[in-house]
């Protein structure tokens, strides 16, 4: 890849994405999430509809002409599809026409094409706006096959230098892979810039791929999909039980293979198999293009536009029965017709799926000599195999190949960490004596010692497997992250707080106050979620032993531990990500900082199972919302008092980190980081922020409350609710509770009470709530079915 003039003094200030399908509207909302400014052009419709007709509406009509890109807008903008984080993030979005808005593409500093998969219409899109591009602007084909050389052909040599392949993973906004991929003249620094700008600012995971057909990702995806089915008939296997075999024992998504395709869509894996066997034929390569042949039935389906949940049918349809009620049907290909699920069991799966991870369960599957056993295997042996075959191709390492099928497909491991995780001697000597063909590199790889392909646990997935130990806790850790910034890792069962994890959490908060070369704490989980509250199960055990003095001084502990964070005398900052819930959030809001990722879900639940938030949450959120109102004086602070007592009373989740922030669960202050892999990073750097720009510990203050007036009027609305039906009588008592609390006890309207006030408030309530038999009944619902419980 030459370059010429090299510069790495790149910026993306502005965007635009042509083509506003529900993959280019996508990557407009990502873009634009990002705060970016981004227009979003498609073409002119063919002609009036009849309802334009009707209206009046002519073809120099903007509403028109703009149709299509506007309906793209609407479609990513409404807030019931979840695709834009923020519909406020809706006004960075500016639509319009390829025959009237090429002008707006001027000052845009990265062009993107999402057309449709055809080599000349996208070199004819390039070759119509070329003119218009601003120098020196980046221009890519977000292609999931279609060669990136190919399509920068007709470009003049120093567009080539600007042209790459960006391949997002739909829908962008939730898959976490980003394919980028050079022509064979692609500048290499440009390459290096638009690696850092997916990870860093659009929160992708990046891997670069060889401009090789379907990249990465989809040439090994696509592959084990057409396997599966090739080895499906084989085994004389239904779509049910390859799906059994096929999921979260072999540490895949439980939607496996048939499920995932039908949320994908059939035709987009048929277009991708075509594709690659279309090219491998044209390269006389017939017999790897063979293994791309997909089974007779899938073209039936194909063709019956059987395209899975886009078109309400695929391997799985939704239906209801003669009843009314609403069932599950699969597809039967022999049988050609969707017929009810029956539920598959097989004993050595059932055995394996007991095993505490996916190395026990793989391996107790794999290595067993039943039909499920040698099907796994197969399936296992044949994509290793492919992998390896096709790592030097369409790759740049191996490690790549691993990250594109994590993050592309949500697999738990990468082939060459499945490989680590079965053994790899133990594995190829098995292929060996099936006649299998080994790739060279792997054996001069087992020839040279080299029986792993990772030097730590592909499935170890801790903070502590990336930095130093200070002292290890068990259900936590304290790692250092350097310069003096220590992070207790959170590893507790079920991400739940419980009370050794508090005390290991006092016991890091002391040891950086009390050592000079500490600097800060960062508080962190590796897994998928921060904490999601106090530990039930500690809470039912004491319940059940009727131990109610525990019970009691419950929140006290929570209170203690709640009130070192925020009084600390140095900043604590909370990495959060996924689910924030109850005592997680808790602990969070009184942290010095949040860095949250961006997919955080944040909210103050305890009312579900019959309790009010005990660890100072109540206070705390009271505080912060009457801090978006204090500077301007509102005379009248029943609406905020309202809202917080609202949002608690109906354990309201945010949707994503910046309704979060809408919510005032997250200040202004603190920061939404896109990228969940550098969140620990962002949370260490705003420490540091925060440690020489002069940290201050808080001082307590009162808060303004509207007191016995303000309760008058909850009162009424909880009598309300309660008339109608929207809650039982025990929810009365709960929200009541809640309502004393938020309105600062029996106190006058305007009078000024302290934190230790609102704590004790806090404390009260919940004594009266956690020794009834209705709260204990909820703890248990949660703890055995996972559902809320009104009693």
């Amino acid at each position: 890849m030459d370059c010429i003039n090299k510069t790495t003094s790149f910026s993306i200030q502005k965007a635009a994405v042509i083509g506003a399908g529900t993959m280019g509207a996508g990557i407009a909302a990502l873009v634009a999430d990002a705060g970016i400014p981004v227009i979003l052009l498609d073409i002119v419709p063919p002609k009036l509809t009849e309802e334009d007709v009707i209206k009046g509406v002519d073809t120099k009509s903007r509403t028109f002409r703009d149709r299509f890109a506007q309906g793209g807008k609407e479609r990513v903008c409404d807030p019931k599809r979840g695709t834009i984080y923020d519909p406020e993030h809706a006004t960075l979005i500016t639509v319009g026409n390829l025959e009237d808005d090429l002008e707006l593409l001027r000052d845009c500093d990265w062009v993107v094409e999402v057309i449709i998969e055809d080599l000349k219409a996208k070199q004819d899109l390039l070759e119509k706006i070329r003119t218009y591009l601003k120098p020196g602007a980046f221009i890519s084909s977000n292609t999931s096959g279609v060669s990136i050389t190919g399509i920068a052909q007709g470009l003049p040599r120093e567009m080539r230098k600007q042209f790459l392949g960006t391949h997002f993973f739909n829908p962008p906004r939730y898959m976490h892979l980003l394919e980028l991929i050079p022509g064979q003249e692609t500048c290499p620094d440009r390459m290096a810039f638009m690696k850092e700008f997916g990870e860093r600012v659009l929160g992708k995971g990046v891997v670069v791929a060889k401009d090789t057909p379907n990249f990465i990702g989809n040439r090994i995806g696509v592959y084990k999909s057409v396997q599966t089915f090739q080895l499906m008939l084989k085994y004389g296997y239904d779509v049910e039980t390859v799906d059994y075999l096929t999921g979260p024992v072999v540490g895949r998504p439980r939607s496996a293979s048939f499920g995932t395709t039908d949320m994908v869509g059939l035709d987009i894996l048929y277009h991708v198999a075509g594709n690659v066997r279309e090219k491998l034929l044209e390269a006389g390569n017939t017999e790897e293009a063979s293994a791309f042949e997909l089974p007779q039935f899938i073209h039936e389906m194909y063709q019956n536009r059987q395209l899975g949940n886009k078109t309400k049918g695929g391997f799985y349809m939704k239906a209801s029965d003669p009843s009314g009620k609403k069932v599950k049907l699969v597809w039967d290909p022999e049988r050609k017709e969707y017929v009810p699920k029956k539920g598959v069991k097989i004993p050595i799966v059932e055995e394996a799926l007991k095993g505490r991870n996916t190395r026990e369960r793989l391996n107790k599957l794999l290595w067993d000599d039943s039909d499920a056993g040698r099907f796994t295997w197969e399936s296992t042996k044949g994509f290793l195999l492919y992998s390896a075959e096709k790592a030097e191709e369409i790759a740049w390492n191996y490690q790549d190949i691993d990250k594109a099928m994590k993050w592309g497909y949500n697999w738990e491991l990468g082939p060459f960490e499945t490989w680590d995780v079965i053994g790899v001697e133990r594995s190829v000597q098995r292929m060996r004596d099936e006649g299998a063909a080994i790739p060279r590199w792997i054996e001069e790889r087992l020839g040279r010692g080299e029986t792993s392909f990772y030097n730590i646990d592909p499935l170890d997935r801790r903070l502590s497997a990336q930095y130093p130990t200070v002292k290890e806790y068990g259900d936590s850790a304290l790692l250092d992250l350097d310069d003096g910034v220590l992070c207790l890792e959170i590893r507790t069962k079920g991400n739940a707080i419980n009370e050794s994890f508090m005390e290991h959490l006092l016991d890091a908060l002391d040891l950086v106050e009390q050592t000079p070369a500490y600097r800060a704490l960062v508080l962190a989980n590796a897994g998928t979620n921060f904490l999601t509250g106090a530990d039930l199960t500690q809470f039912l055990k004491n319940a059940e032993a009727g131990n109610y003095q525990a019970l009691e001084e419950s929140p006290r502990r929570f209170h203690k531990v709640s009130l070192r964070l925020k009084y600390a005398q140095k900043p604590v900052i909370a990495a959060v990500a996924g689910k924030v819930l109850g005592g997680g959030l808790e602990f969070a809001l009184h942290c010095s900082r949040v860095v949250a990722h961006a997919e955080s879900y944040m909210g103050l639940v305890e009312v579900g199972v019959g309790i009010i938030p005990g660890g100072g949450g109540v206070k705390e959120y009271l505080y912060r919302c009457m801090e978006k109102v204090e500077p301007f004086g509102f005379p009248d602070l029943n609406p905020v008092v309202q809202k917080v007592w609202k949002t608690i009373a109906t354990a309201t989740v945010s949707k994503n980190a910046f309704d979060a922030r809408h919510m005032c669960f997250l200040r202004d202050s603190d920061r939404i980081v896109m990228n969940r892999d550098q969140l620990v990073e962002e949370a260490k750097k705003e420490a540091l922020r925060m440690s020489v720009d002069g940290f201050h510990q808080t001082a307590p203050k009162p808060v303004k409350v509207t007191g016995i007036s303000g309760r008058a009027a909850l009162d009424y609305m909880i009598s309300t609710m309660r008339k109608g039906n929207m809650i039982s009588d025990y929810d009365v008592e709960v929200v009541s509770a809640l309502a004393r609390v938020v309105t600062g006890g029996d106190v006058p309207k305007g009078t000024l009470v302290s934190e230790r006030e609102l704590l004790d408030l806090e404390a009260e309530g919940n004594a009266k709530l956690i020794v009834t038999k209705q709260a204990l009944e909820r703890v248990r619902a949660i703890l055995t079915t996972g559902k809320p419980l009104r009693n």
